[in-house]
């Protein structure tokens, strides 16, 4: 059967009241963004999650679409607003319960038991070529530009319609003609960190709208393209970037290191930090076992919060585990750090990332000042023997 006409035939109700309504949207979205019909999605991935987003009128509705909606593919979610499989003091009792209400409508639903902003490390892993619809503007940015994979940045409703049907609308990133760059911005000079990679995400997303190509991050390691598709992602509206693409394909416009420079200033705050928020987006496996190795035998010498999804952690030894406590280091599972209001929580007004999407969005949402370093940096300053 034919995406077009099982469309056709969930608005008619032929597959009951959730498929109707989902259908609906997929159409509505559809018409505005002028598709060209709709095709097969191979996962899906919500946000909309967070209690603090969506209020009491998502979670109702939530509840309700619940009772008769199941996921038609593989369905992952977004960060809570709050812990729901543990108990954490530092969030309101109402707080957890309406989080875990939003939570439980999910997994009823047939999401993964698991809140990422990361599904890409393991938990909702696409293969190169798949179509998608993701709602997660880093993970979209990453997914299209790293994965190879084809997503709109799509709205949580959208994405919730997609994994109930198992279709997407067949326009923007899906269509191969849609991702070539706009423009190209050269390097002159070699990068290193998530800082300067965060940095010139920022600096893209303030010269353009356009999609563009990167000459010079070649050597980029995960992370770091991790962190440059965050800041595109939250200073930006490019739904992806070209890693080394041909050099007749767009202007060449070249980036100078003063100009990075000036972005990474721009993006720090020289408070003196009270706690270290690391992981927005969460951290993988990787870079938390680097820590564990950085920080073995040590201790942070103020607060420190590391935000990590089950699926990563789950690949620590017991000894890493072990050694991330006995640092002082705290664990938050499917939480999100800029949107969970922890330093509010705690009595924080300065602290340290190592994140220009934290910096952004502690700071607009929190009035938090945020100094970034990078990782390495953080280590060096804040632990002790």
């Amino acid at each position: 059967m034919s995406a077009e006409k099982y469309i056709d035939d969930a608005l008619k109700g032929e597959y009951g009241e959730a498929a109707m309504i989902a259908a609906k949207i997929l159409v509505a979205t559809g018409k505005a963004s002028r598709s060209k019909g709709f095709i097969k999605i191979s996962s899906a991935h919500i946000s909309g999650i967070n209690y603090h987003n969506i209020g009491d009128a998502g979670l109702e509705l939530l509840k309700d679409i619940s009772k008769v909606a199941r996921f038609s593919v593989p369905t992952s979610i977004n960060p809570c607003g709050a812990p729901v499989l543990e108990t954490d003091k530092a969030f309101s009792k109402e707080l957890v319960e309406k989080q875990k209400a939003i939570y439980d409508a999910f997994i009823k639903m047939g999401a993964k038991n698991s809140c990422t902003c990361v599904p890409y490390e393991g938990l909702n892993v696409p293969k190169r070529g798949e179509h998608v619809s993701w709602a997660e503007s880093s993970a979209v940015v990453y997914g299209n530009s790293v994965l190879g994979i084809y997503t709109n940045k799509e709205g949580g409703l959208s994405a919730l319609a997609s994994a109930i049907l198992g279709l997407t609308p067949y326009y923007g990133m899906h269509v191969d003609e849609n991702r070539k760059p706009k423009k190209i911005i050269q390097l002159h000079f070699q990068i290193n960190g998530n800082i300067r990679y965060g940095a010139l995400g920022y600096f893209i997303g303030k010269f353009t709208k356009d999609i563009v190509g990167i000459i010079g991050i070649a050597s980029a390691k995960k992370g770091e393209l991790k962190a440059l598709s965050a800041s595109i992602g939250t200073y930006g509206s490019q739904p992806m970037f070209v890693i080394e693409p041909r050099t007749d394909e767009a202007e060449i416009v070249p980036l100078e290191k003063n100009q990075l420079d000036e972005a990474v200033s721009e993006l720090s705050d020289e408070a003196e930090p009270q706690a270290i928020i690391l992981g927005c987006p969460f951290l993988s496996a990787e870079e938390v076992k680097m820590l564990a190795e950085l920080v073995r035998g040590k201790r942070f010498d103020i607060p420190t919060y590391l935000f990590i999804d089950r699926t990563s952690f789950n690949e620590l030894s017991q000894e890493e585990k072990e050694t991330l406590h006995a640092s002082g280091a705290k664990l938050y599972f499917d939480v999100c750090p800029s949107l969970s209001y922890l330093p509010e929580t705690f009595g924080y007004t300065n602290v340290v990332s190592n994140s220009a999407k934290h910096y952004f969005y502690t700071k607009h949402q929190s009035n938090v000042k945020v100094k970034l370093m990078d990782i390495e940096e953080i280590v060096d300053k804040h632990v002790k023997k």
